[in-house]
């Protein structure tokens, strides 16, 4: 059995996992608040529509070039934490990463000069780090940060960008 992941694999398993994620969310939300109107989020509340895009059809668009990680983990579960990402609204957040799953962030590129040339941070347990993402030469994700899809197996980790894919 190899390890390697294709492009089209992890895109597969990124649509499997938010289709699951939303079915499991929506059951639970109607489960807990049955007797409330459910509310509908405003369109217009939403900063970045490309990234909830990217979160909602992650098949919409085209993988990077992977960069990997190797963690030393210890057999517990515990999450990789993206340090430098935005989320849908701008805020400024961390994207918690458990074993064997699957996050789309924005990348934030104002938190220093190497976020600003396409880097992210990131910390496990008590190690921290900084990777450099491998983009798409002309898509000008330094302005305002790449759409970033991370997809962490136990000890491996893909960071690939994610692209419009804008091929006939």
């Amino acid at each position: 059995m190899t390890n390697d992941v294709s492009r089209r694999d992890a895109i597969k398993f990124a649509a499997v996992l938010a289709v699951g994620a939303g079915a499991t969310t929506a059951d639970l939300a109607l489960g807990q608040q049955a007797d409330k109107p459910t509310e509908t989020a405003d369109v217009n509340t939403t900063r970045d529509a490309f990234l909830a895009q990217a979160k909602q059809y992650p098949e919409s668009l085209m993988l990077g070039e992977p960069v990997i990680l190797m963690l030393n983990t210890d057999k517990y579960s515990r999450d990789l934490l993206i340090t430098s990402a935005v989320d849908e609204q701008g805020n400024k957040v961390e994207v918690g990463v458990r074993s064997r799953c699957v996050r789309i962030f924005r990348a934030d590129p104002t938190v220093d000069e190497f976020t600003s040339q396409g880097g992210v941070y990131w910390r496990f347990r008590d190690f921290s780090g900084k990777v450099k993402l491998k983009t798409t030469p002309g898509w000008g994700h330094a302005h305002s940060g790449a759409i970033v899809m991370v997809v962490r197996e136990e000890e491996t980790v893909r960071l690939y960008t994610m692209n419009l894919d804008l091929r006939c």
